[in-house]
């Protein structure tokens, strides 16, 4: 079912050129498409709580998620979308209290997500953005940001039980608790900036750290949490904390297969050069490639993908138009 969606979905854009075809799938099995100034506005009017949203490749605006819902974009990797464009979300937007177990994934979103009231089993997925933002009250349980490319900062302050897996981190990781679970990410962040800010009683498992002054990584007031496993280019300044089996004054030059510096980019390799050297607490190896929810090649979404698209210019002497879709199932 999701496959024919995804060919329909390629048909349209063809037949509207310019327009973007925004794909509403029910749970009761309909389908509607949406098209025109504001397609993503449009099927999130149309909506009910359990359906799924799907967007092509191009630019939308998102409004203040309030729903229970499930968006799949067609991915942000350049070289993963090469049939269908990025998915770029083009704002900062909310997520409200009602939209508890709220699925976004696939999309590139030039802006920020807050979180507003309780906001219970958030999955963000495959997707790039600037910063996520818990801090508002009353507290929000049970998120699971994985996989994403996070260009700036990740503010926990009222996220509990928050698990972040496998992500790509730029920026801090802000005021932590008991119960949340940091594990196989990556934190690009470098000399001044404190990686981790007023972070408490939180568990620190297979994660790489490159910020290359001791007092910056876990300075900050954050006290009290558990490093095992992890992987830094320094001997950090523990303070209060409890520090077990972690790997440090490790040569950032002999760790990656390609890093450029400490900017994310596409075209740098993020796997490790010897995965065996550096082994996580759980017997795979440190960084996102490791872990439960190892780190997925493109960041492709989890629904079928559209691989490569030839749609000829024009009809042929039968009035026929020759369309070729090539589409790739997903195991998650």
């Amino acid at each position: 079912m999701r496959i024919i969606f995804i060919v329909m979905m390629s048909l349209f854009v063809f037949q509207m050129e310019a327009q973007k075809v925004v794909m509403l799938h029910k749970s009761n099995g309909q389908q509607r498409a949406f098209y025109g100034n504001q397609p993503l506005q449009d099927a999130y009017d149309a909506a009910s709580n359990e359906d799924t949203i799907y967007l092509p490749g191009g630019t939308f605006v998102i409004p203040t998620i309030d729903k229970r819902l499930t968006i799949y974009g067609a991915g942000h990797y350049p070289d993963s979308t090469q049939a269908t464009g990025k998915t770029i979300i083009a704002n900062s937007f909310y997520i409200n209290s009602n939209a508890d177990s709220f699925h976004l994934e696939g999309v590139d979103i030039n802006g920020s997500i807050s979180v507003n009231s309780n906001v219970n089993y958030l999955l963000l997925k495959h997707n790039s953005f600037i910063s996520i933002d818990y801090s508002i009250v009353p507290v929000s349980s049970n998120s699971r940001i994985e996989g994403n490319v996070i260009r700036g900062s990740v503010s926990a302050t009222y996220a509990a039980n928050l698990l972040l897996v496998n992500n790509i981190i730029a920026g801090q990781l802000i005021s932590t608790t008991n119960g949340d679970v940091i594990r196989n990410n990556i934190f690009l962040i470098n000399a001044s900036n404190y990686t981790l800010n007023n972070c408490f009683y939180t568990l620190f498992e297979n994660n790489i750290f490159l910020n290359t002054l001791a007092s910056c990584v876990v300075f900050g007031g954050s006290d009290y949490n558990t490093f095992s496993n992890n992987v830094f280019t320094i001997t950090p300044t523990i303070y209060l904390s409890t520090f077990t089996n972690n790997y440090t004054n490790v040569d950032t030059a002999n760790l990656f297969v390609h890093l450029t510096n400490n900017l994310f980019t596409y075209s740098d390799n993020y796997h490790l050069k010897t995965p065996g050297t550096y082994v996580g607490a759980d017997a795979t190896e440190c960084g996102i490639y490791g872990g439960l929810f190892g780190y997925k090649e493109g960041a492709v979404p989890a629904n079928p993908h559209i691989r490569q698209k030839t749609i000829a210019a024009t009809t042929d002497v039968n009035g026929q138009l020759n369309v070729n879709i090539t589409v790739a199932a997903q195991d998650k």
